[in-house]
């Protein structure tokens, strides 16, 4: 029963894992399409600059050097769009492999990366780790070896009844302790259990290791379940806090590129601060859009960690499910349903 239950919490587990894989690699998928647009648009607004460049070139009011730092930066500029391009298709092909479709890389995300987060809630129960599938599965685990260790204990007695019908003494205990039968047994090689101590008492010592090692192994288990959940509680302020700094620079940084390029033409600065104005104004968007996915990861992994979302439900403890309340592993699990590449 204990094997049943074990495949049946880490069949969940899984499920848990596919789904928070999926919307994960979903939410890379956008940001890498963001990526994607965001140096779309740098080269269309370096391509206006050069040509505006080109143009003042021409009529001498521009000078060579310039055009030549118009043109390097473009060049620049669409290499990193060849990267981009790449990174989407990798994200693309992630997805497509996790929904079990062929991995064509033509699916494309919808929807806004900056998703607004509910505040957590204080006050979290600890007790909502208990929900976890993979700790309730090695639970499950230590009460079956549990089990074996009382087993492999019973299994030194010898079977026989110590009292007769009438609840006397039995005939079979007195044989057993008579002496004689007693140097026949075991020359004969017919031992009773009870005579048979050294191989039975290693097998108790054996299961009684493995439980010992199973225990170990749960206690672990709990300890980085804490960890998980400590890790992603602590990075929540600071990414939030990182989100915020970095949408703050973008706009700022792209104000300042639009002023250095009116200065620039009219004569107040050298095209060098135009561009290195842009760089900052796209480097610090492209942090921003980073930022705003990385936040949502950390929410999914708080999530997984705490077994599947901030309910306060909690399953029945593994020692208290009855017989027959899980179903008959002997059929196979639902599959899910197919998703057309469409």
């Amino acid at each position: 029963m204990f094997d049943a239950r074990v495949q049946l919490e880490l069949w969940q587990q899984s499920q848990l894992e596919l789904a928070v894989t999926v919307i994960a690699q979903w939410f890379e998928l956008l940001e890498a399409q963001l990526q994607y647009q965001l140096i779309e648009q740098r080269i269309t607004n370096q391509q206006g600059n050069l040509e505006i460049i080109e143009a003042g070139y021409r009529s001498g009011l521009r000078e060579a050097l310039d055009v030549y730092l118009a043109r390097a930066d473009l060049n620049a500029v669409r290499s990193q769009l060849n990267q981009r391009q790449e990174q989407q298709l990798q994200a693309q092909l992630n997805l497509e492999l996790s929904l079990g479709r062929y991995p064509s890389g033509k699916i494309l995300a919808e929807g806004e990366l900056g998703v607004p987060l509910a505040p957590l809630p204080a006050g979290i129960p600890s007790e909502l780790l208990q929900r976890r599938h993979d700790l309730r599965a090695a639970s499950f685990r230590l009460a079956a070896a549990d089990k074996r260790v009382f087993a492999a204990y019973r299994e030194r007695f010898p079977s026989l009844r110590l009292t007769a019908s009438g609840g006397s003494q039995s005939e079979q205990l007195g044989e057993l302790l008579d002496g004689e039968s007693l140097l026949w047994s075991l020359f004969a090689g017919i031992t009773a259990p009870l005579f048979d101590a050294g191989a039975l008492q290693s097998q108790q010592q054996a299961e009684q290791a493995l439980a010992a090692s199973l225990d170990q192994a749960y206690q672990q288990a709990v300890l980085n379940s804490f960890a998980e959940v400590e890790q992603a509680l602590s990075k929540e302020p600071l990414l939030q806090s990182s989100g915020q700094l970095l949408d703050a620079a973008a706009r700022d940084s792209e104000l300042a590129a639009g002023l250095a390029f009116e200065n620039y033409q009219l004569g107040l600065v050298n095209y060098i601060t135009v561009l290195e104005s842009q760089r900052r104004a796209f480097d610090a968007r492209s942090a921003a859009l980073s930022a705003l996915n990385q936040q949502v990861q950390n929410r999914l992994q708080l999530y997984q960690a705490l077994g599947g979302g901030l309910e306060t439900s909690l399953p029945l403890r593994p020692d208290s499910l009855p017989d027959g309340a899980l179903p008959d592993l002997e059929t196979p699990f639902p599959a899910t349903e197919e998703t057309n590449n469409g």
